[in-house]
This record gives C-alpha cells, structure tokens and sequence, in this order.
C-alpha cells in the first residue's frame, strides 16, 4: 500500500512540474543564446524604468554564475535617472531550489557584449481588483508573496496566463490570480484624437475592439485592438494630435483579407487627397502647413512611402489586389506605386496616373519565378561556336551563382550572355581548342521594358573542350589572361608564343555585343520592347 501511495505521489508531482512548465511555455518564450559574462551581478527591480522599486527590499541582484532566462526587452517608453528614454529586459532566475524570480534589469547596467532586442507581446488591457490580491514575482514555482492590493486597485494588465495575470500598478509589477480582476471597459470618449482613432479602425470594416491603451513617459499613447479574424493592431498616437495620412500602425497576425481591406482604405484616403476631399486640418498636419499641388503631392508621397518598410504581406497583398483588375484606376495606381517602393531598386520604376494594372501586368513577365535560360543558337550561327558558347554560359551561371552575385541585385531577374570572337580553332576527334575573346556580361530585367548590364567584361582566352563518355562536349579547361600591359605576357604564353595571335586576342571581343544577344534573349523569349537601358 505504501509502495503504491509512493507511486501516486510521484505521479502527482509529475503532473504539477509539466502543468508548471506548460503554463510557463504559455507565458513567454525565452530568447535562446545569451551569455554573460562570469561572475556578475545585476540590481533587479519590481518593472522597467525608475518608477518601480528593487525588489527583496532593496536588495535583489541576480548572479550570471547562475542559471537566468532572459524573455524580451521594454524600451522606449520608460525614462532613466537622466530623464533620457531607458530601456529593460524582462529575465527569470533561481533564488534557492524551487524558488524563482520574474524580475526586470536595466539594460544600461549590461555590458555592451549583451544585447536583447525582442520586444514583449503585451496586452495593456484595463481591469481592477475585485477582491484583495496577492502578488507573487513566482506564479509557477513557489507562488510566494510579495505585496498586495486592496480591492477597487486599478491596474494594467500586461499578460494573461490561464489562472495568473501580469499586471502593472507601480511601483510593483508581478502575477496575481486572474480570478482577482474585473476588466474594465478602455476610456477614450473624453479624448478627441482617440475617439478619431477608434472611428479610423472601425471605417477599415475590420472586425475587432479596442483592447488596450498605454500612456508612455512621453505623452505618446499607443492604441491596441484585436482582430475578430486572428492578430492585433497597433496605433502610436504621437503627442500633438491625430492625422488620418501617418501611417502609425503596426499589426501582428493579421489575415490577408483584413489587410486588404485596411490597405483599401489607406490609400482610398489618397484618393481623396488626390480628388480634393479630404478635411484641411489632416492636410496640414506635419506637411508644408497650407493647401495646394505641392502639399497634396507631399501627402500622396509620405503616404505610399510609409508602406514600403511593411513587409512580404504587405507586398503580397497589394499584387494580390491588383491582379484582380477591379477596374478601380486610381486605386489601382496608389496601389501599384506602393507595390513598386516596396520592391526596391529593381522594380520602382513610375507608375503613370490609371496606369497600375498595365505596370503589374508588365511587373508579373520581369518576375517569372524562373526567367527563361539562355539558349546560345538565338544568337550564335555557327553550330561549333554556338556549342562552346552555350557550354560556357553555364559555366559562368554557375560561378556567378556560387559567390552570390552582386548584393544590390535580385539574382532570380539576371542572366548571363556570352559572345565570342574566335581568332584560332584547333579540333581532332574528341578534343576543341579556340583562341577566343570571351565577352561575359550579366544583364539584370527590371519592369519586363528596362534592363541594365550590371556587370561584365572581355578578355582574351584558351578554350578547351573535351568529349565525355557519352560523347557530350564539355569544358576541359579555360585559360584567360591575367597580367601585364594588356595582359601580354599570359596571352603570349597561352597562345604557344605566336604573337600575332595575341595580338589579334587583344584586339577586342568582336562580333555580336552582348548586349544585342540579351534583347534578342528577350525578344525570343515574349518579352515585347521598346526596350529602354538604363545606365549603369
């Protein structure tokens, strides 16, 4: 009977440390790879900033030779003893065996090798306390008591945990039971910039609410709602009042429809701008302080420029809604500008006026997923020549992919083109040896109508070409030249000393360029000109 009252305790107790670590798996997930240097120790503090208190009386440090999680970082918002915005990182650590910490340190006390930039998911909801509530900084261990609240204590809720909330009430931060909280409805309706913010959320046809609200040393409030459809959304509402045309929102896990439906009526509002129906006060707010062209035109800009730090969604969003051609033109070109900025140098080619549907369906050719390989006999005659060229066209494909190409370049939109000026050729049975001028060039496609040699050059060269086992010619060896004026030295050399060869080699690539090659490429290829080169 003991042996098994012993095997229901430990069952039992091994259900409480997996219920312990499942809630605390549910709370926060810590950040993996942070190490600090041995043998320090750190004041911690009840919450972020200097308006909380050190916890354990005063006298709370935590010791890097002992085991710390580090879950996220508060910045911004609090101020440090300068009055300058401070910053704190939110960490949990063991005081003895079966008793833990949730505490905060300051990130100025760190040493600069500890770096922590994952911001924390709170809520800053509204509640009170409905009965006196204990508060622990242990809510998965020990449960011990740190302080309590009266009831009728107005708090913030930052997390809710299942039965434990992690609330804000300085000079305390800490759990209490959920139980112990009644949510509060937010208070907007005596602030006009707010009230302007929640009719701005509710005009999205987004269906959600407003969940929170946080006030930052500032005066800036930051605004929170939660989606019906999954995700949260989030407005700065700098100090100074509300525009509708400052893109100050943030939003984590939205859905593509709710996104869609926020981006319609983003740039709906630049529509208006654009047709003169917008309020005057919004139009003067942060721009040149009065109407006209020039302060439209600002806004229109300012506004489809905000979108292009956004993100993949974002981007997907808009090609998404302009492959629909909904016949909405000047949506459609607010949509296709801020499509365009977002994707960068490549593609941020002008959008004309009613022109957005014509520039994605121009954009949809440029991004094939895979642009069409280059077949050498659109453009080399000789059957031999169109051979070694195509053999080495995959050669340079290949070395150029393997060491990545140039970086302000989207290596899926280029493609290499290689002409030859064959000055030699040596052939036997199984083995082709040329004397050529190998011009290589890299041509990047922009907008499916623009292209650009993004890098290139000519020179002198000995090909080799051998047949395999299966009587495939393959490329057995390329010499190209490397020293001296005009390289002459190595050209001599790997032309066996026949100088009139190496002069010949040096005199240029000849030929086709490689540029009439690559607009022969894309003529073969469905790509329809005028084509426009843009200079390097």
């Amino acid at each position: 009977m003991k042996r098994l009252c012993v095997i229901l305790l430990l069952v039992c107790l091994a259900f409480i440390c997996a219920y312990a670590s499942a809630e605390e798996a549910a709370f926060l997930t810590p950040i993996e790879g942070i190490e600090f240097p041995a043998s320090e120790k750190y004041p911690v503090y009840y919450g972020p900033g200097y308006g909380y208190d050190r916890m354990a009386d005063g006298k709370a440090a935590v010791s890097t030779n002992d085991w710390i999680r580090v879950y996220g970082e508060e910045s911004g918002v609090v101020l440090n003893e300068h009055g300058s915005p401070g910053s704190s990182v939110l960490i949990e650590y063991e005081i003895s065996e079966g008793r833990h910490r949730f505490g905060w340190v300051r990130v100025s006390d760190l040493p600069d090798s500890v770096s922590v930039w994952k911001q924390l998911p709170w809520q800053w909801g509204y509640a009170h306390t409905n009965q006196k509530a204990s508060v622990t900084d242990d809510p998965f261990h020990s449960k011990t008591s740190v302080a309590t609240l009266s009831a009728g204590t107005d708090v913030q809720v930052l997390l809710e945990i299942g039965e434990w909330t992690y609330i804000d009430a300085p000079p305390i931060r800490g759990f209490v039971p959920s139980s112990s909280l009644t949510e509060d409805a937010i208070p907007y309706q005596d602030d006009p910039d707010l009230v302007q913010v929640v009719q701005y959320f509710e005009n999205t046809g987004i269906k959600g609410y407003l969940s929170g609200l946080h006030h930052s040393a500032f005066g800036h409030t930051y605004v929170y709602f939660s989606l019906e459809n999954g995700g949260t959304a989030e407005y700065f509402l700098m100090n100074g009042g509300f525009s509708l045309y400052e893109m100050n929102w943030d939003f984590e896990g939205i859905c593509d429809d709710d996104l869609a439906l926020f981006l319609d009526y983003y740039l709906g509002l630049l529509v208006d701008v654009q047709d003169g129906l917008s309020p005057e006060e919004h139009l003067r707010v942060g721009y040149n302080g009065e109407l006209g062209q020039s302060n439209i035109d600002a806004v229109i800009n300012n506004g489809t420029f905000a979108l292009e730090s956004k993100g993949e969604q974002w981007l997907r969003v808009l090609l998404a809604q302009l492959a629909i051609h909904d016949g909405n033109d000047q949506l459609n070109s607010l949509r296709a500008i801020a499509a365009s900025r977002m994707l960068g140098k490549l593609d941020a080619t002008p959008v004309d006026p009613s022109a957005g549907c014509a520039w994605y369906d121009a954009l949809t050719l440029a991004n094939q997923d895979d642009l069409p390989p280059v077949d050498a006999a659109i453009y080399e005659e000789n059957p031999t020549y169109c051979m070694v060229t195509q053999v080495l066209i995959a050669h340079f494909e290949e070395e150029r992919v393997s060491w990545g190409g140039r970086r302000d370049v989207d290596s899926t939109k280029t493609r290499v083109i290689v002409t030859l000026g064959v000055h030699k050729v040596r052939e036997t049975d199984d083995k082709l040896i040329l004397w050529a001028s190998v011009a290589e060039n890299e041509y990047a496609l922009y907008d499916g109508t623009k292209f650009q040699n993004v890098s290139g050059s000519w020179i002198p060269s000995r090909i080799t070409m051998e047949k395999d086992s299966n009587g495939q010619w393959i490329l057995a060896e390329l010499i190209q030249a490397e020293d001296g004026t005009l390289y002459e030295p190595s050209i001599i050399e790997f032309c066996d000393g026949d100088k009139k060869l190496a002069k010949k080699l040096m005199a240029g690539a000849g030929g086709k360029s490689c540029e009439e090659c690559f607009l022969m490429y894309l003529e073969a290829n469905g790509y329809t000109g005028p084509f426009e080169v843009i200079p390097y």
